[in-house]
């Protein structure tokens, strides 16, 4: 076994499939829940990520400075809106901590991790994921 079938071992799973997405909350991040009863949440602290729209969406880069108040400099939040309501039909952790979620619209959210601080916090299912800025999950 090599080093990346090992690390792919350790990763989490989301348990997200046929979800639906419920809520999304802009203060200090962007906060996404998942679940009737928002079982499951996604915090983005990374201040770029990836929104693509339907089938034939082009991706969109959402900028959102986290823990600024207000925030400053927000762009693409507008993408957001429409992935209320959509299940997840796939979602995962690459062993760079890159996590995706892809929905029933064929719509998909991406966190690719970049910085020096944390990157995304996932809560749901009894487990807390945390990606650090250089990919490592703890």
């Amino acid at each position: 076994m090599n080093l990346t079938e090992s690390k792919m071992d350790s990763i989490p799973k989301l348990y997200l499939e046929n979800e639906k997405l419920t809520a999304i909350t802009l203060d200090t991040n962007v906060v996404i829940f998942f679940g009737e009863k928002r079982e499951f949440k996604l915090r983005i602290l990374e201040e770029d990520f990836i929104v693509s729209l339907g089938k034939l969406g082009k991706p969109m880069i959402v900028h959102f400075s986290a823990w600024s108040t207000p925030p400053k400099n927000v762009t693409g939040v507008s993408s957001l809106p429409p992935l209320i309501n959509q299940r997840v039909t796939s979602a995962g952790i690459s062993d760079t901590g890159e996590l995706t979620i892809h929905f029933d619209d064929e719509s998909s959210l991406s966190v690719r991790p970049g910085g020096t601080d944390e990157a995304y916090t996932f809560v749901g299912a009894g487990q807390i994921i945390v990606c650090n800025g250089d990919g490592t999950i703890s």
